[in-house]
């Protein structure tokens, strides 16, 4: 037997897990686009921070261990259901028994800030943490818009090393009290108390850059804001399109059933890029987050591997049991 999981996240590697201990004679493999081994994406911005160092956030050879074939630095350009087949970005075609379509999810930009792609940062990959720990080697300023935990740790991991923020955000996303122990009070406190200057319910509305270091954020309200480096957190959105002609039926997300099967019965997915149907609220929806992808990808690994496993959707694995120490704990 052959499977294909392709994302190198949560729910890829539970799924390959998943995987091995019923099949331990078939062929597992992970797709990635990265080049890095596998890694626990919410330690990022630990590593940023200083408090991690590279080698601790890395799996180097847990992969070889389990007789699982990581296909790393390749994207998946398309996928062909009537042949069974991949098709990689190097031309390269693999073909599968299951395919595991583990993606998960991109940031999202307002229409308005898409021409400022180049100029805004966000973190999803090693890469990206890579490029921002590049940057802030000599600047004094930080423009965060968005909100949500990803923004509150990446404002903590700048303020370990000294960087002023003006964080930019809205009172409706600003922080999720209603998934997380943590209220939104006791953020903005905690903020606030360690030099944060909060713009609430204040948006980026122009960007001038000066000389490709230098920015002039100008806002909705009026003010220009001179930094060194801009980010944005404003949710994300199901890495999909790709499956564009596929004949995978889609809506925001991957439409599953709760055994974590799409429309065509030997292609699967779980995590971020999954719109799952949850058997209780009887309708689709994307259960964001580590511990959810993580749950979901080892119950679609069983069903490809011959069981009949179903998904339950629990809102605690959003943020309430983040991977590693609490909000509190890190402050």
């Amino acid at each position: 037997m052959r499977y294909i999981i392709v994302g190198c996240g949560a729910a890829g590697l539970s799924a390959a897990n998943a995987i091995r201990n019923i099949d331990t004679r078939g062929e597992v493999f992970l797709i990635s686009d990265e080049f890095n081994p596998f890694y626990i994406r919410p330690t990022l911005t630990d590593f940023l921070s200083g408090e991690l160092k590279e080698e601790e956030i890395f799996f180097k050879n847990y992969l070889a261990s389990k007789e699982i074939v990581l296909l790393n630095g390749k994207r998946v350009l398309e996928v062909v259901p009537s042949e069974n087949m991949v098709i990689l970005s190097n031309g390269r075609k693999e073909t599968y028994n299951y395919l595991l379509l583990a993606t998960g999810a991109k940031p999202k930009l307002p229409q308005k800030l898409l021409i400022h792609r180049e100029k805004i940062f966000t973190i999803k990959t090693f890469a990206d943490v890579c490029r921002i720990k590049e940057r802030i080697q000599n600047i004094s300023r930080v423009v965060i818009f968005g909100g949500g935990y990803i923004a509150v740790e990446l404002i903590r991991s700048l303020k370990r090393r000294g960087i002023e923020i003006i964080y930019l955000t809205g009172s409706d996303y600003f922080w999720p009290s209603n998934l997380t122990e943590v209220s939104r009070e006791d953020v903005e406190w905690k903020l606030k108390d360690e030099g944060v200057v909060i713009y609430m319910d204040e948006e980026i509305n122009d960007i001038i850059d000066k000389n490709g270091k230098e920015y002039l954020v100008f806002t909705n309200k009026g003010k220009k804001i001179q930094c060194q480096l801009i980010g944005a957190f404003l949710g994300l959105e199901p890495d999909i399109d790709f499956l564009a002609d596929s004949g995978i039926k889609c809506d925001k997300g991957i439409l599953v059933s709760e055994e974590l099967r799409t429309n065509i019965a030997n292609i699967y997915s779980s995590g971020d890029a999954a719109q799952v149907y949850d058997i209780n609220k009887k309708l689709n929806r994307i259960n964001f987050g580590w511990q959810s992808a993580s749950a979901q990808g080892e119950i679609a690994g069983q069903n490809m591997a011959g069981e009949n496993a179903v998904y339950i959707s629990d809102e605690d694995k959003f943020f309430k049991k983040l991977y590693g120490p609490s909000f509190k704990e890190k402050w």
